[in-house]
């Protein structure tokens, strides 16, 4: 185990080294470049048309970015490299869009409605309950990856090297630890060091959530499929022990579900008074 443990050391000090050069580069060099060349493409934009343009051109960037970092998490096989390709271009392309669009707008002094965004965001469903934690749950959603990239590597850390039998237990609770550090924990960056704090109230309610929701969807399926083995007979266990335990999973989870959604919707009222 000794062993092991130097080997995965020495792995996470190399790459925390190269994430270290890589944030180094990216706002040094690539940020600037790209947000340089943004202001120049804007400089040449006239017609307002072009606004649509751009954002219609944004909102595609984003969406295909995001699918890119949940292709990610996947690692698959020899194309790995290439999601992190994917990943460097599409972040360059979304910070050379944002910095065409805020220019744009300045440059054209276009009004807070002006544009797709601007309509969307000026609408009074965004600044009610529902449309404030939609785009909170689309927000933390995103930050799914930081989640299972950790867990990820630790199953590769188990998987690839030699362990004692007992040691594999601790696949079972590798999830649940580092759903809790992402629900509750936040990282707090300063300028030549990062400190760890525990997250405020909005993005401790979301993730709370998103992992009760998670756990609702699979005790559903997981009931289900152990239902249909009961029927064809592939378990021993009886149908008694089958819905209690069923009954049990599904109702703590919805219960604490509920639970967050009343005690938010309080908390957003009040705000609102």
């Amino acid at each position: 185990m000794t062993k092991n443990l130097i080997i995965i050391g020495l792995i996470i000090i190399i790459l925390l080294v190269l994430a270290i050069i890589f944030t180094y580069l990216f706002m040094k060099i690539l940020l600037p470049a790209c947000e340089w060349f943004g202001k120049f493409i804007s400089k040449n934009l006239k017609s307002i048309y072009w606004l649509y343009i751009i954002e219609i051109s944004f909102l595609i960037t984003l969406g295909v970015f995001m699918y890119a970092n949940f292709r990610l998490i996947s690692f698959s096989g020899s194309t790995s490299y290439l999601h992190f390709v994917y990943f460097v271009v599409f972040a360059a392309l979304i910070i050379i869009e944002s910095s065409v669009y805020h220019e744009f707008r300045i440059k054209n002094a276009v009004s807070i409605t002006g544009g797709i965004i601007g309509w969307i965001k000026s609408k009074t469903i965004w600044k009610s309950y529902i449309g404030n934690r939609t785009i909170l749950f689309i927000e933390h959603i995103a930050h799914l990856f930081y989640l299972m990239v950790p867990f990820y590597v630790s199953l590769v850390f188990i998987s690839i090297l030699k362990w004692e039998t007992q040691f594999y237990f601790i696949v079972l609770i590798l999830l649940p630890i580092y759903a809790n550090i992402w629900v509750y924990l936040k990282i707090i960056w300063k300028k030549y060091y990062f400190l760890i704090g525990f997250g405020v109230y909005e993005a401790i309610f979301m993730r709370r959530l998103i992992v009760y929701s998670f756990i609702i969807l699979y005790g559903f399926f997981e009931v289900y499929g152990r239902f249909n083995q009961f029927l064809n007979g592939y378990n021993n266990f009886d149908f008694n022990y089958l819905f209690v335990s069923s009954a049990v999973l599904l109702y703590i989870a919805i219960d604490r579900l509920c639970k967050e959604l009343v005690s938010d919707v309080d908390r957003f009222k009040q705000r609102k008074q």
